[in-house]
């Protein structure tokens, strides 16, 4: 085999290798390994074969490797890579599967293997978890890992403790999931009342037979805690880690949200805290973020708290901030503060924010207040003198049936200078409702931003006339790359015209959901000036029956139209629904969206 395999992926049904597609151009791989996903005899033999075909190239070639089936199998071909970095295996189910995998864990200590990801599904035996947890732990090479479990506390033990035993480890994500056992309150459970036992929220303090108190992680850099997280902050805090930077955490299963708000305060006294530069809360609804930590120190200098000197980046979401813990925030020192990002804040709270010193150094804002954007809080944040914004994304979680707001927001050209990325949720800025002149958009029009690509107006009260008369003029429409005008009800076929006509010399992706479709409306797209470049265009709505519904397949079957070719090559999404029959819905080609991106990944892209 002459092919350099870059990669090897387990996927498919076919024991051959066959070239790298065209519709994988950010992967570097030369060759694909195939495989069926399912355990039987004919996989097992056409797997063997395959493994036999490309041993070779594989075992002095192979850099990435993803093992998604047939992992018996798989050890069974005693792979030695010597040029492995990475491995993905994407499941442990079945008994005698994890032991499989240690064993392949054990050939791969001569390979260079740097980054490991595994995902360990509900109903895999404790042997095989710490079989595999074993040999995780001797592969003392690892800079980088990523443990998904659905474990026992046994097996969550296990797998802490290898991660512990890894002295080079840079980057650690654990996303753990934690069966119990049964006790006297789960009748109800299992009766099927209620999510069955094993999904239950863990219980405080099940960590804490785990030696992280007396961790030391000299080189760790990244942490990222993903469902049962809350239960681990206060040994971590308790680690020595001194050169973290990066702690993320997303807590979805804790059930006691005092509990919670203790194990988020134990981070403060952390001795590794001072030098974070990148914090990401993501935690229930409910759970209080107590900022204690961002409190400037007692005292008659009230000086700062060193803790967060270093802060570049704050996330929290998607619980909302009090006007007293905005106050908290607003109070400390950020000097290196470039990113902020709060899911809510409630009240006057804003308005508290906006008299931070920290705030006019942000490059990176996104606010939703709750339950709107007040006049108010908009003339605040624009006095402000946020000069030094890349990114904005502000609005409130209802929409907004007044231009006041979106009026006093945008009096303050200054803030939207630099602007790369807008995003406008909820606030009235056009004409819809007859109740505006639709002057807020015709002041966003008017303004030079001349480093302007991406644009999102949505629940922005946009009507025919904004397209038509206002849009074309803006200096700036032609070079956004990405336009979301979702939420808005454009209100009939000659809006979609104008919108078609609007002269996006540059843009590659427009999103267009709930936005009032018709068949007709859709049509109307075909002409669009602007489709010749896109690359996705997204669509979704629902119409009042099914034959509608059924006409927007019959639009879209024409083959001659732009827009079916568009769908031909994935480039055009389009999901809808009959409002009285939901089960019914009909998707075409849907968009994979943001799927495989790390949650936590701190250069992407904000989300609301």
């Amino acid at each position: 085999m002459d092919t350099v395999v870059k990669e090897a992926r387990y996927v498919l049904n076919a024991a051959v290798l066959w070239p790298l597609q065209p519709s994988f151009p950010a992967i570097a791989l030369d060759a694909v390994i195939a495989a069926l996903p399912y355990d039987y005899p004919s996989s097992r033999a056409s797997l063997r074969a395959t493994c036999r075909a490309a041993r070779a190239a594989m075992d002095a070639r192979c850099e990435r490797l993803c093992v998604s089936a047939n992992y018996a199998t798989f050890a069974a071909s005693a792979p030695r890579f010597t040029s492995l970095q990475t491995l993905d295996v994407s499941s442990i189910t079945r008994p005698g599967e994890g032991e499989a995998v240690a064993r392949a864990l054990q050939l791969l200590t001569a390979a260079p293997l740097a980054s490991v990801q595994l995902y360990i599904e509900e109903g895999a035996p404790d042997a095989d978890v710490i079989a595999v947890a074993r040999e995780l732990g001797a592969l003392t090479a690892l800079t980088g890992a990523a443990l998904h479990a659905h474990v026992s506390r046994r097996g969550g033990r296990a797998l802490i403790k290898a991660a512990a035993a890894l002295p080079g480890l840079k980057r650690l994500h654990l996303d753990l999931v934690v069966k119990r056992p049964l006790e006297p309150d789960d009748s109800l459970y299992i009766l099927g009342y209620h999510e069955p036992p094993f999904e239950h929220r863990p219980s405080d303090g099940w960590f804490d037979a785990t030696p992280l108190v007396d961790l030391d992680w000299p080189l760790l850099e990244e942490v990222r805690l993903r469902r049962a997280a809350l239960a681990l902050l206060p040994q971590l805090a308790a680690a020595q880690l001194p050169r973290l930077q990066l702690l993320a955490v997303e807590d979805t299963l804790h059930a006691d949200a005092a509990a919670g708000g203790a194990a988020v305060d134990s981070l403060w006294g952390a001795a590794w805290f001072g030098h974070i530069t990148h914090l990401v809360f993501k935690l229930p609804d409910g759970h209080p973020v107590r900022l204690s930590g961002f409190a400037p120190l007692p005292g008659p200098a009230a000086a700062a708290a060193p803790a967060v000197l270093a802060l570049r980046e704050l996330s929290i979401s998607p619980i909302v901030l009090s006007h007293d813990e905005a106050r908290a925030l607003a109070a400390a020192s950020l000097p290196a503060l470039r990113k902020l990002a709060l899911a809510g804040v409630e009240g006057a709270g804003l308005e508290a924010l906006a008299v931070a010193p920290w705030l006019r150094s942000l490059e990176d804002f996104a606010a939703e207040a709750r339950p709107t954007l007040s006049e108010a809080a908009a003339a605040a944040l624009a006095a402000a003198a946020l000069t030094s914004l890349t990114r904005l994304a502000i609005g409130g979680k209802l929409c907004l049936f007044n231009a006041a707001s979106a009026a006093a927001l945008l009096a303050n050209p200054g803030i939207f200078v630099s602007m790369h990325n807008l995003h406008l949720k909820n606030l009235q800025i056009g004409s819809a409702d007859g109740s505006s002149d639709g002057e807020p958009l015709r002041a966003l029009a008017r303004m030079r931003m001349e480093h302007l690509t991406r644009l999102e107006l949505q629940g922005a009260q946009l009507a025919a006339h904004d397209f038509l008369s206002v849009l074309p003029r803006a200096p700036w429409i032609g070079q956004l790359v990405e336009v979301n005008i979702a939420e808005n009800d454009l209100g009939g076929v000659q809006t979609f015209e104008a919108l078609a006509d609007l002269p996006m010399t540059s843009i590659q992706r427009v999103e267009l959901s709930h936005c009032g479709l018709t068949p007709a409306c859709i049509a109307a797209l075909n002409d669009a000036v602007w489709l010749e470049g896109i690359q996705m265009l997204t669509l979704y709505d629902r119409f009042e029956t099914r034959h509608e519904m059924n006409l927007v397949t019959r639009v879209l079957d024409v083959n001659s139209d732009p827009l079916s070719q568009l769908r031909d090559s994935g480039r055009f999404s389009v999901a809808s629904s009959a409002r009285y029959h939901d089960d019914d819905l009909v998707v075409d080609d849907e968009d994979p969206g943001d799927d495989g991106e790390d949650l936590y990944d701190n250069l992407g892209e904000w989300r609301w």
